[in-house]
């Protein structure tokens, strides 16, 4: 992929190259960024990714609940991956990174004496579960 507003890759492969993706060794594909076509034709789709992914489904970013054995905390996470997400629980905040975004949620008082106990992701949903220490 070139950035390059000179479009200086396909002089270095000695081909013409278009916004569409050309193979052009083995293992090898590439093509260059033509920017009016990537506003008109990606950029909607772009703020609607970038808009889920910053606010979570409908605009709701993080639910506290009470259950049976002390509380739950669901964020969303939409087009996370399992793999990618790492969970940490200072004094104040509960801090959870996925890739190169990094969220942290303050933490209502009543938690400063519960601690994490277990987490799962299901569904573009992460469970946070809290027991008292």
């Amino acid at each position: 992929m070139s950035t390059d507003m000179a479009h200086n890759l396909g002089d270095i492969f000695e081909r013409k190259l278009e916004k569409e993706v050309v193979n052009v060794l083995l293992n090898l594909d590439v093509y260059e960024i033509d920017p009016e076509y990537v506003m008109c034709n990606d950029f909607a789709f772009i703020m609607e990714y970038l808009g889920k992914l910053l606010s979570g489904t409908e605009g709701k970013r993080e639910r506290f609940m009470q259950v049976e054995n002390g509380y739950q905390l669901e964020v969303f996470l939409p087009y996370a991956n399992k793999e990618d997400i790492d969970l940490y629980q200072s004094a104040t905040d509960l801090i959870i990174k996925t890739g190169n975004f990094k969220r942290s949620i303050p933490l209502p008082n009543i938690f400063r004496s519960y601690m994490v106990s277990e987490a799962k992701f299901e569904e573009g949903k992460l469970r946070i579960y809290f027991k008292k220490e």
